[in-house]
């Protein structure tokens, strides 16, 4: 396949290329560089990594690295970014021979990114809509989707197959009159290879929903043991409705369908950015399908404290479209970069923020924040402008890198009991944890669940103000907040069993009103760590589901940089490649 792609490629590279040079910037996941092309080679005055062309029409370019394998980037705007080769190589292997509904073209692993899903691909004479059913193995339900388009040309991605399984996939035709046609096909997948043990300990109502957890491994767990997706990265990546981002945190981020295609490369970065951004795995969310928040540092970014500048970090939100336009969110002026209630100064690097999640709220253009040594915040999007602050009412009085700004103690949000009435001043403060309201700490995950609700994972554990308390157990607060009176109500209180210092999450599940947990990096016997997930009912507390995952050599670190939620495998997915 290779070689006769290599011998067609060959045959279209114009002659102009044995004359002209070129000039090309490249951009990569791993990199970013300008080149040359001159003699049908691609040559960089600074860099060793050389390659042959292989094709080049002025929007596409394919290359044979010297030391590397082959790859094709696609232009966009002044710049070539990497597409997919396999694209190419898929599309020349499906019209090599006729493929019908009855008899399609199946490939598993298509992208060779993920060995539990598979492309099925064939046409149809009449316009039809497509519906799947991937079986379960007993007792797990089957997975099934109705595509809303009806296309004579099908292109349908087949998610959460079972490893080293003979998967039996239904594929049915619904075509315009009425009629229509079942088709039952086997897809065999290889044996998966993962470092990651899961194990179920709590099955007392075990129900169809699908965790994904994103770390070196990217893999998606159902409540009957079984990993049903494997994204082979090697890096963090972040779930979206139809597609999947990849962080590179040096670099930018990188965008994947459900099956593994590469479909673009977004740099951090321009060239000429005097400051650059770096991302640090700790979140990526979505303003739009093309517009996305991520958490990181801002190079030399800094604060003036009594003896001098200090370079601050985890402080900043970029705002990145999909054509590399960039707006930047700073903690560090919106917020108080001189307080110290749950984490002292460091020498070099102040992480006095540690911003952990961003999420946009589109019913009124805001962002909501997690800071773990601040609490959550929101902000107007369009402006950039503080809403409120939830978090204990200490040293708020100045604002900004500077410390010239005004006092921040207007936009606090009062804690009130079930009456609507203001709580003691020690419990504001947080000086007392009283069972009526407590103020987050060292949280993770805030997150709206609309009407005013909002969920919040406070990881507690020991903090730099030995005046606030604070608790040796993590648990999940869900608070009322009404934003024209700036109050805060603490109207449920989730306490755990386990203290979780790092990451964690907390989502809730409309679906079947319960709340799925998830913390990080326990410590068990002999400082062993391990992630446990579970459902509650958020009717009864009790816990209906829960297991436990152990991370590479068990250790805090291998533990703590792991994130989970729930997801649907098809939720807004029209056909492949497209949203409803």
């Amino acid at each position: 396949m290779k070689k006769v792609l290599y011998c067609l490629l060959l045959i279209f590279i114009p002659l102009t290329l044995q004359a002209e040079e070129i000039k090309l910037f490249l951009n990569h996941p791993n990199w970013q560089r300008s080149y040359s092309i001159k003699n049908d080679r691609l040559y960089s005055e600074n860099h060793k990594s050389n390659a042959d062309v292989l094709f080049y029409d002025g929007q596409t370019l394919i290359v044979k690295w010297d030391q590397y394998g082959t790859e094709l980037f696609k232009k966009t705007g002044e710049a070539f970014s990497l597409g997919d080769i396999r694209e190419k190589m898929i599309e020349e292997e499906y019209q090599k021979l006729e493929y019908s509904f009855q008899n399609p073209f199946i490939l598993v692993n298509p992208y060779k990114r993920n060995p539990l899903v598979a492309l099925i691909r064939f046409p149809t004479e009449q316009e039809a809509k497509i519906s799947i059913r991937i079986k379960g193995i007993s007792p797990a339900p089957d997975i099934t989707h109705t595509f809303s388009r009806y296309e004579t040309e099908h292109q349908i991605p087949i998610l959460g197959l079972y490893p080293n399984h003979k998967n039996i996939v239904e594929i049915t035709a619904l075509y315009k009159d009425g009629t229509q046609e079942t088709k039952t096909h086997t897809i065999q997948t290889q044996p998966l290879k993962t470092n990651i043990f899961y194990t179920i300990i709590n099955k007392k109502d075990t129900q169809n929903h699908y965790y994904f957890g994103n770390a070196r491994e990217n893999n998606v767990y159902d409540e009957f043991g079984y990993i049903r997706f494997a994204f082979q990265t090697g890096r963090f990546t972040y779930w979206f409705d139809d597609y999947l981002i990849k962080e590179i945190p040096t670099n930018g981020i990188s965008v994947y369908d459900k099956i593994g295609k590469f479909i673009r490369f977004i740099p951090f970065n321009s060239s000429s950015e005097q400051k650059k951004f770096k991302s640090y795995d700790h979140g990526v969310s979505r303003v739009s399908k093309n517009h996305h928040l991520i958490i990181g540092t801002l190079q030399d970014t800094v604060y003036q404290d009594t003896d001098g500048q200090k370079r601050t970090a985890y402080d900043i939100i970029l705002d990145l479209d999909q054509t590399g336009q960039r707006k930047i969110f700073d903690m560090g002026h919106i917020l108080n970069p001189f307080r110290r209630v749950s984490f002292k100064i460091e020498p070099d690097v102040f992480d006095w923020a540690h911003t952990n999640s961003v999420r946009y709220l589109p019913q009124d253009q805001s962002l909501l924040i997690s800071l773990k040594y601040i609490g959550f915040i929101k902000i107007d999007y369009p402006s950039g402008q503080l809403k409120w602050i939830a978090a204990p009412h200490l040293q708020w009085d100045r604002s900004q890198r500077d410390g010239k700004g005004a006092s921040l103690t207007d936009k606090l949000l009062t804690a009130v009991d079930s009456q609507g009435n203001p709580l003691p001043d020690p419990v504001q403060k947080g000086y007392i944890q009283a069972k009526e309201f407590m103020w987050p700490i060292n949280n993770h995950d805030a997150r709206s669940l609309g009407n005013g609700l909002y969920s919040i994972y406070s990881n507690n554990g020991p903090i730099y103000d030995k005046t606030v308390q604070t608790q040796n157990k993590s648990a999940v607060l869900i608070y009322k907040i009404d934003e024209n009176k700036k109050t805060i109500q603490m109207v449920d209180y989730y306490p755990l069993d386990h203290y979780a210092p790092w990451a964690s999450s907390a989502v809730y599940m409309p679906d079947t009103n319960d709340l799925f947990i998830y913390s990080a990096s326990i410590e068990g016997k002999n400082q062993k760590y391990y992630n446990q997930l579970q459902r509650v009912d958020t009717q009864t507390k009790e816990v209906l589901f829960s297991a436990l995952l152990f991370i590479p050599h068990n250790n805090i670190w291998n533990s703590y940089h792991y994130h989970m939620y729930p997801i649907s495998f098809y939720e807004g997915m029209k056909t492949y490649g497209t949203s409803e």
